[in-house]
């Protein structure tokens, strides 16, 4: 498998490709997630969670494969936001913990409701 994000897809009778889930290699700080597992400081749900992502996501060294599919009541319409199988991706920890482990392979953006600041803007601006 490659190190990029792959879409399984398929493809109906007029040729149009539709992906039916994402599987994505998931880069991540492997020192920190062993941390992590053995800090008391962090809270039992947390360190489980852990444990279980590395023990079921993980393919090499600070890597995990992660199957993403969309929300309950989206699949078939294939719209909205995906998410991990069982909850085991970076995409549904807590912030802090992904920002730790994931620092130095990623930045991220937060869109939450940013559509209605662009709204505001643009009326403003026009």
């Amino acid at each position: 498998m490659s190190n990029q994000t792959e879409m399984i897809e398929i493809e109906d009778i007029n040729g149009y490709v539709e992906p039916i889930y994402i599987q994505k290699i998931e880069r991540y700080n492997e020192d920190l997630i062993e941390t992590i597992i053995k800090d008391t400081n962090f809270s039992l749900t947390v360190r489980k969670m852990l444990q279980n992502y590395q023990k079921n996501t993980r393919v090499g060294a600070g890597q995990a494969s992660v199957r993403y599919e969309y929300g309950k009541g989206c699949v078939d319409l294939k719209i909205g936001r995906i998410f991990p199988v069982s909850g085991l991706g970076l995409a549904s920890m807590r912030r802090d913990v992904r920002d730790t482990l994931s620092a130095e392979k990623y930045w991220e953006a937060d869109f939450v409701n940013c559509h209605y600041d662009i709204a505001e803007k643009l009326g403003k601006e026009n």
